[in-house]
């Protein structure tokens, strides 16, 4: 019942044009709450009334931190500080996802996108004995693909928590902060056109509906539209289910190929899988002739 990773993106990886991107589904496996349960967190602390449950207005989270902050402009950023300056509860997914989205012969680096905020892949690389470089939205790497590896860093997309901040005002959360990113000023739509025409995508702890996610890939269509020779390379997203397996449609639309995952035990098949994945890595030959060896002799 665990995700099947196609070979196309396992050898894409080998070759080093796979851009792994995060979001609030990694951190919530330290122990943070998704972007909903985010907003949750500071309507409750602010004492705002939040809509109801089923209320469409939950579609639009981004909306929503923009009305409270109108309310308190001073202290619903506070409160995204507050909830996320933790470390994190268990750092094996982070550390998996740092294995598979190591550069290949070179020392430290890494080409990794978080669209979370928290520091919990720095926790992890302190942890694993590694330095800690990063880039933070809007101050972005050139996201090329070639041999100079010229970006070699963690970006975090939409800005970096800044603990000794609580204005935070960098962060992208709220509907203005997200169109002044993919709309006016455009620089995360630059850079995130840019990864889906140089390198092979890789989406985990997201949803269909999260707005992160659907900013992302409206901003890669638009720049799409502008530039239709443009070659533009594949884009994967993990995607749990509960019952029978949902159709691929909703996602293909969004120019998303699923790879389907049973979502039962806090996503155990998907972080095994992926533990399993950076520990093959690690030694992709010795990874390959154990495969050989465990089913070679056996008939067809």
């Amino acid at each position: 019942n665990g995700p099947i990773v196609p070979d196309s993106l396992v050898q894409e990886l080998e070759e080093d044009r796979v851009i792994i991107f995060c979001g609030a589904g990694i951190s919530a496996s330290g122990g943070l709450p998704d972007f909903r349960g985010l907003v949750e967190y500071c309507y409750t602390e602010l004492g705002a009334i939040p809509p109801a449950a089923k209320d469409p207005e939950w579609g639009w989270l981004d909306r929503m931190l923009g009305a409270l902050e109108d309310d308190f402009p001073d202290q619903m950023r506070a409160k995204v500080v507050e909830r996320l300056d933790m470390d994190a509860t268990d750092l094996t997914l982070h550390e998996a996802i740092l294995k598979l989205s190591r550069l290949k012969g070179v020392a430290d680096g890494y080409r990794l996108v978080t669209t979370n905020f928290d520091l919990f892949f720095e926790q992890a690389k302190k942890g694993m004995a590694l330095g800690v470089d990063y880039h933070s939205g809007p101050v972005l790497p050139i996201p090329r693909n070639d041999r100079i590896a010229s970006w070699r860093s963690i970006v975090y997309l939409h800005g970096r928590l800044n603990p000794g901040s609580p204005d935070n005002q960098h962060l992208v959360l709220t509907s203005a902060d997200f169109g002044r990113a993919y709309l006016t000023d455009a620089w995360a739509a630059r850079f995130v056109a840019r990864l889906f025409a140089e390198f092979t995508v890789l989406f985990i702890g997201y949803s269909l509906n999260d707005p992160v996610l659907r900013y992302m890939t409206d901003a890669f269509a638009a720049e799409d539209a502008l530039a239709r020779n443009a070659r533009n390379r594949a884009a994967y997203i993990f995607v749990p289910y509960k019952g029978a397996p949902p159709a691929p449609k909703p996602w293909r639309q969004r120019r998303l190929e699923p790879i389907f995952y049973r979502a039962a035990y806090h996503h155990r098949a998907l972080k095994k899988t992926l533990v399993e994945w950076a520990k093959a890595r690690q030694d992709y030959l010795a990874s390959v002739r154990t495969i050989v060896q465990r089913y070679g002799t056996r008939l067809p």
